[in-house]
């Protein structure tokens, strides 16, 4: 036994009125940064404005400068150039694109392969 007072509380009667403070949801304990990645990366400005309309809290903690995951989605693949290339039946020309994603999929892997039918279009 440590003899430590652990509560203290007054009665009525037989019954025992316990106020405790109201615990801080952990929600509300997650730092900026997770609030990003939970919303899908939306931006700072959009946090901004979730914070001050009151629809999200945020700890003090200071975000990271940048995102990795963000500054990836800001990124444009340029596009192929034309093509004259007149093709009369499907098969006859099949394109392929190999990607290596620098970000694991859930199931560990970081390369795919997109075939695309040119008559069809067809992914």
């Amino acid at each position: 036994m440590t003899r430590r007072v652990l509560f203290r509380c007054n009665s009525t009667g037989d019954l025992y009125h316990v106020t405790t403070p109201s615990p801080i949801p952990q929600a509300l304990l997650v730092s900026q940064h997770t609030w990003n990645q939970r919303l899908g990366h939306p931006g700072s400005e959009v946090l901004l404005r979730l914070v001050l309309n009151n629809f999200i809290s945020c700890n003090k903690e200071k975000p990271p400068a940048l995102c990795h995951v963000c500054q990836l989605g800001k990124h444009m693949r340029l596009p192929f150039a034309s093509s004259n290339t007149v093709v009369n039946s499907c098969f006859d020309i099949a394109h392929s694109d190999m990607w290596n994603s620098p970000i694991p999929s859930l199931s560990g892997y970081k390369y795919y392969v997109l075939f695309l039918n040119h008559y069809s279009h067809f992914v």
